[in-house]
């Protein structure tokens, strides 16, 4: 992670991969904007997670875990 950009990696993807309720899967090594870090109490645990969006406008949740 740099300033509020995400390259998405490796570690990312298979995780993507892991879940079913993913429509998109992005290319290794785009780059994401960060646009905000929340938590959901009935998401992923209640854990943070990062929203994130491309320049075409399309976005992902995930686990914040996985940017470190």
């Amino acid at each position: 992670m740099k300033d509020n950009k995400v390259i998405i990696t490796q570690n990312i993807l298979n995780y993507i991969k892991s879940k079913f309720t993913f429509d998109l899967i992005p290319e290794e090594g785009s780059i994401w904007e960060i646009k905000k870090i929340t938590s959901y109490p009935n998401v992923y645990g209640g854990f943070p997670v990062v929203e994130l969006e491309n320049k075409k406008g399309e976005w992902l949740r995930i686990p914040k875990s996985l940017l470190n």
